[in-house]
């Protein structure tokens, strides 16, 4: 939102008014899209929430209608799917703004065109020509939507290595490979670097981020492996050429989540990196639904597909609560937004609402931090009036890193240490919600920053918030 608003209002992609662009963002076409509702009068918050949902309503119809029309199901498996798909995170997903229901609704497009060149007697241009401009507005939309494409090419070939005609290859260079080259020259003349930030932070050091391959694991057991089940069960019914083209379309999802095996997933709200392979594999869920001899099997087996979708919100253990950055950030607004400097773990509502110049400790909307890392000598340089880190205890201790969060144990004792060596003020320290293992934020203060007392006030001045410390 803070990169639609300032493109909306004439600044271009950047983070912070008056600096270099900033490739922060990661979801292009989500964020243009935003920044023209906002540039047509619109609240980004309120406009992104109706978008997201218009996209996970549209998701849950592209289901119902592919079940019927190419698959020629029965209306109880297309209602179960749409309905599984409509019961899970996805409305949580346009809760919070994010690109998802967008890039998953490309995605199931994507990945129903490419079944379509995979089983059209004569595959016909029109899905010849969708399919990669579908994948581009993927790409746009997220930057792994270029891999989720290699991996239906792929697939295509695998499959129907025949259909890769030199008409064909002409359409997808015309319309994907050029078009692609072309934004990817412009963003690398704009940006200056390759790859988003993004890439830069979550990238693991080693070859697979532990964290992640638990938490895939976790998410593929919990929620694919019953609709993968159902697949592999309607698999054996079927002749070898079907269930050959099945087998190589079911496996895409999963190739595609093993991708994040090499990244943290770093704000993975409500599973919204690995939801779209879960979307992609109730595709073929119904017609597996609609294979079961007897309506009887057909529900017990929905009704425990929805019920695990319903739990998917549960599990992703976020609750949707407005915590103190809410509120915070809208009371700091009422300051100098060019005349204080911020620097807060957590990139969301204290930057977007407050309007402040913000440094990100993280790095992914600091190019110098993304490249070179936190160091105390740019915090000096930066010089932020106010700190503000998210850790899981109210009295701060040297620990371990948890599996997985080096990076951020290491950014939040920076934070820690620089604040405490040069005299920052304890302002508070804050419990996240009404459960203790959502951690604390606290707050420090610079010493003689202007309007000290009335910022101070604006952070301990929250009504229902959790103060744990109070100075």
């Amino acid at each position: 939102f803070r990169y639609a608003t300032h493109l909306a209002d004439g600044h271009g992609i950047v983070w912070n008014v008056g600096e270099v662009p900033v490739e922060g963002a990661t979801e292009f076409a989500w964020m243009i899209l935003i920044a023209g509702m906002i540039r047509s009068g619109l609240p980004a918050e309120a406009g992104a929430q109706t978008l997201g949902l218009l996209f996970s309503g549209l998701g849950a119809l592209l289901l119902y209608g592919s079940s019927r029309r190419l698959f020629h199901t029965g209306r109880l498996p297309a209602c179960i799917v749409s309905s599984a798909y409509a019961a899970s995170t996805t409305v949580l997903h346009a809760g919070t703004g994010f690109a998802t229901p967008l890039y998953t609704l490309l995605m199931l497009s994507a990945f129903l065109l490419t079944w379509r060149l995979l089983t059209d007697h004569t595959p016909s241009p029109v899905v010849e020509d969708m399919l990669p401009l579908c994948l581009f507005l993927l790409g746009l939309t997220r930057p792994e939507g270029i891999l989720f494409g290699v991996l239906l090419y792929a697939g295509i070939l695998a499959g129907r290595p025949s259909i890769f005609t030199a008409h064909f290859l002409r359409r997808q260079f015309l319309l994907l490979v050029l078009p692609g080259a072309l934004y990817y020259g412009w963003r690398f003349a704009y940006f200056g670097y390759p790859f988003p930030n993004t890439y830069y932070v979550k990238l693991s050091a080693g070859f697979i981020n532990p964290e992640s391959a638990v938490r895939i694991a976790r998410f593929t057991l919990r929620f694919c492996l019953l609709p993968a089940a159902v697949i592999a069960a309607w698999m054996m019914t079927l002749k070898r050429p079907a269930r050959r083209t099945i087998l190589i379309m079911t496996a895409l999802p999963f190739l595609y989540m093993a991708v994040y095996l090499r990244f943290a997933m770093i704000q993975d709200v409500g599973f919204r990196f690995l939801f779209p392979a879960f979307g992609a594999l109730l595709v073929f869920t119904a017609p597996a639904l609609g294979a079961l001899p007897s309506r009887i099997p057909r529900a017990g087996l929905g009704a425990v597909l929805i019920a695990a979708s319903l739990w998917m919100v549960r599990a992703s253990d976020h609750h949707g609560v407005f915590d103190d950055r809410h509120e915070i950030g809208r009371r700091l607004a009422a300051h100098d937004l060019r005349g204080h400097v911020m620097m807060p773990t957590e990139a969301g509502y204290l930057p977007f609402l407050s309007g402040w110049i913000t440094i990100d400790p993280l790095g992914l909307n600091d190019v110098t931090v993304a490249h070179k890392g936190l160091t105390r000598a740019y915090i000096a340089s930066r010089s932020p009036d106010l700190i503000m880190f998210h850790v899981d205890t109210a009295e701060y201790r040297e620990r371990g890193a948890p599996i997985g969060a080096d990076r951020w144990e290491a950014m939040t004792k920076l934070l820690h240490g620089y604040a405490r060596e040069h005299g920052y003020r304890l302002v508070a320290v804050i419990q996240k919600s009404g459960r203790v293992s959502d951690g604390y934020h606290w707050y420090y203060l610079k010493p003689g920053m202007a309007d000290e007392e009335t910022v101070a006030a604006a952070i301990l001045g929250v009504a229902g918030a959790r103060y744990v410390v109070r100075g």
